[in-house]
């Protein structure tokens, strides 16, 4: 702040007396001393008036307060106004400049991790910005970490227990009312006391939607625990011990049931609203004819069990879109006569760190005969079948719509070398999740011009048809496993239909993005016709894929 007048130099200054000199560029100025001062004291103020006026002059007794004049202070207010945005602009900048450097990288990963296309990409195969939980996709709200209930604050939407270790679930869990998610992964659990089951022990948060038990040690589990987690969606009991599970007591709402990894040789299943039914690598030998009443599912995983016929139930389910039985007695693995090419990993000249990562392997990328490549180097078996499955049905599959295996890794690390998918390629859209059960989410606004939309239908009908052709099934057909060019784009005869149905959900989520005009209603008619066909709930009146790649191409 600037004053008009002089400030006392000391309580005991009470008068002032003026004093006329110039300044150091020869111009004439007028100061105040104070009356009865020692002349000591006249020459050192004397000698520092001559200092400029935004400088802060010190006296032996007090501190002299800044004097400036108006002119000055402005000339300071606006060098001050000036550097502080200079300053702001240049940091901006930086950050800005960090973003899109950022934002290159990932998009690179993303042109370049590729290995995608309806056969083989894996379901996480470009970086995400969501947090994952047990590899089920993104999660949502304040997730919060610990073992204690004391450690977790009243507003927490998600409470995760990792590795504290839990021998029993805590008490306490019922008072928290913003619980949306309980995550008890990689625990100790043995069992959940069937005590816990009655309506008035309450047990769960009121409004938890998923539960994750999975890598505990769980031999036995009541489905009447859950029976008052009224709002419960999602329930993951992966990786644990069980022999056997009655579900017919879970909540009405489930939609979700991971029991994947156990050593279930029983089962019973509800008639709710179950949509998922994830089995895969447990001992069953057989399937209850009950699980026809559970009208509502569209995902089934059967891989690695001791099935020795497709259960009859499949074909009555009207809804059932994704089936995997792979790696049971009653299916043999593919044979189709051609001799693929073995390399070792040492040959591919394969980069450290992975560009991709999914439930089955990760994707690096690498060299082979002089091109750049993606290398899929396999860590476990997938829900849909062992890693043994998946190169040979690769061995299988030859067409522009289904990414080209090249060469099969042997040795160490078992893989498969794919040609690399990069810019314009790009997934269609992103997986679902816990959140969104078995439908993919298509970034806002996305649209597709009629043309570009029957050429990828039709492209997608021959790719399929050709798996068929081979008596192969994809099993996990969903948009998030098509690499969309954005510049251009023993066998049961009714297996076949059931993914006919996955192909109708896919062409449905085409088809309301699509933009027709009025001279394009016979297209639009057609492909709501496809979609109508393909969805009907009686399995074997759907069409096949060489219907369908006849009707499309007819349109082209």
């Amino acid at each position: 702040m600037c004053w008009d007048e002089p400030m006392p130099i000391s309580p005991g200054a009470k008068s002032w007396r003026p004093r006329y000199g110039t300044n150091s560029y020869g111009k004439k100025i007028k100061t105040f001393m104070p009356t009865g001062y020692r002349k000591l004291d006249q020459e050192r103020v004397s000698r520092q008036s001559r200092l400029h006026h935004h400088h802060i002059l010190l006296h032996s007794s007090a501190v002299w307060d800044m004097c400036c004049s108006g002119t000055a202070c402005k000339i300071f207010t606006l060098a001050a106004t000036l550097t502080t945005m200079i300053y702001t602009i240049i940091v901006w900048h930086f950050n800005a400049s960090a973003e899109n450097i950022l934002a290159s990288h990932f998009s690179q990963f993303e042109n370049e991790q590729m290995v995608a296309s309806i056969m083989h990409v894996p379901s996480s195969v470009f970086p995400k910005k969501v947090n994952n939980i047990d590899g089920h996709g993104s999660t949502r709200g304040a997730r919060e970490s610990g073992c204690i209930i004391s450690e977790f604050s009243g507003d927490a939407t998600q409470l995760t227990f990792p590795n504290c270790p839990l021998y029993a679930i805590p008490d306490g869990l019922v008072s928290f009312h913003s619980v949306t998610l309980l995550d008890f992964s990689n625990n100790r659990i043995a069992s959940i006391p069937e005590s816990l089951s009655s309506r008035e022990s309450k047990l769960w948060p009121p409004n938890v939607q998923v539960i994750f038990m999975s890598n505990n040690s769980l031999t036995h589990c009541e489905s009447t625990v859950f029976l008052y987690a009224k709002s419960l969606r999602v329930l993951s009991l992966k990786t644990n011990a069980l022999t056997e599970f009655d579900a017919r007591w879970l909540p009405s709402s489930l939609e979700q049931l991971i029991l994947t990894d156990n050593s279930i040789n029983r089962l019973m299943l509800p008639s709710n609203s179950l949509r998922k039914l994830m089995l895969t690598r447990n001992r069953l030998s057989s399937v209850p004819f009950t699980a026809a009443k559970a009208t509502s599912l569209e995902l089934v995983r059967l891989s690695q069990n001791q099935l020795t016929s497709i259960p009859d139930f499949v074909f009555q389910l009207s809804h059932l879109s994704w089936f995997a039985i792979a790696s049971n007695p009653i299916i043999s693995p593919a044979f189709c006569g051609k001799r693929p090419i073995f390399v070792s990993i040492t040959e591919l000249n394969i980069m450290k760190s992975a560009v991709g990562s999914g439930a089955s392997g990760n994707v690096h990328l690498g060299t082979f005969q002089g091109k750049r490549v993606a290398v899929k180097l396999f860590k476990s078996d997938s829900a849909d079948g062992t890693f043994e499955d998946e190169i040979a049905a690769a061995s299988c599959t030859n067409h522009p719509n289904i990414t080209r295996v090249l060469a099969i890794v042997k040795g160490h690390h078992s893989g498969l070398v794919m040609e690399l998918l990069e810019s314009p390629f790009l997934p269609l859209a992103a997986p679902p999740n816990v959140w969104v059960t078995l439908r993919c989410t298509y970034a806002p606004g996305v649209t597709f011009r009629v043309a570009k939309a029957v050429h990828l239908l039709q492209g997608m009908t021959d790719a399929l048809q050709h798996l068929h052709n081979h008596k192969l099934m994809h099993g996990d057909f969903y948009a998030h496993n098509i690499f969309y060019n954005r510049e251009t784009g023993s066998h049961h005869p009714l297996v076949e239909r059931l993914e006919v149905r996955a192909f109708g959900i896919f062409a449905q989520e085409i088809f309301i993005r699509t933009r027709f005009t009025v001279k394009e209603g016979p297209t639009r008619e057609l492909i709501a016709s496809i979609i109508h066909r393909c969805l009907l709930p009686t399995v074997y009146k759907r069409p096949s894929f060489a219907e369908l790649a006849t009707s499309l191409h007819k349109q082209l």
